[in-house]
């Protein structure tokens, strides 16, 4: 449903209605139009924002009141929220391969403990990635890379999932929306202040269909 806050075309409405058609501001104006929709797939590198994006939405309200507060500056300097300041800076960081901050700016310090990435299970259309953390002080951060191909460089164009583990232990991670196929899968830690850890060994699932 549209969100009007006076009647259509005259003080202001936003959203779609009926999934047909969109308002919205443009340039100052109020336009209405016909809801785009998308021609095709996403790219590798829009998936991989649009899991780091989710990541980052849920992480936000976990930083400390002093991690917060180093984005105030970015913030102020583009008029923005320190919220948005977060966000932009690190969606600019993934279009480079660097690994997501909590703080600004980016140190790219800390130390990574072990995590072993041991397998994938498969289902219907998705994947569960199974991964352990040792040590209470580790790392508890990692992105899930998946390609079609044997062998591939992770990088910004094929990530799928970011996820957060918390305690000590075993942890599953599911990834929906997976297509039929054979995947290879790879992962990485990172620390709070966007340094990446090493590489963890190759896993290879085969998805099933419908």
């Amino acid at each position: 449903m549209p969100r009007v806050t006076g009647p259509a075309f005259s003080l202001s409405a936003c959203g779609s209605l009926a999934g047909k058609i969109t308002w919205r501001r443009w340039h100052g104006a109020h336009v209405l139009e016909k809801r785009p929709t998308p021609t095709g797939p996403p790219s590798g590198l829009q998936t991989a924002r649009r899991a780091l994006y989710a990541f980052l939405a849920k992480q936000w309200p976990l930083l400390s009141d002093a991690e917060r507060a180093t984005w105030n500056a970015p913030a102020d300097a583009q008029q923005i929220t320190s919220y948005n300041a977060y966000l932009s800076y690190n969606l600019e960081r993934w279009t480079r391969f660097r690994a997501p901050t909590q703080q600004y700016p980016a140190t790219e310090t800390g130390l990574i403990n072990p995590y072993l990435f041991t397998g994938v299970q498969r289902g219907v259309r998705h994947v569960r990635y199974l991964t352990w953390r040792f040590a209470p002080n580790a790392q508890n951060q990692v992105v899930f890379f998946r390609s079609p191909t044997n062998g591939f460089t992770p990088d910004s164009t094929n990530a799928t999932l970011f996820a957060y583990i918390p305690t000590i232990g075993p942890h599953f991670t599911k990834e929906h929306r997976v297509t039929a196929g054979t995947h290879y899968c790879r992962c990485y830690a990172f620390t709070d202040a966007g340094k990446w850890g090493p590489m963890i060994t190759q896993n290879i699932v085969t998805v099933p269909d419908l």
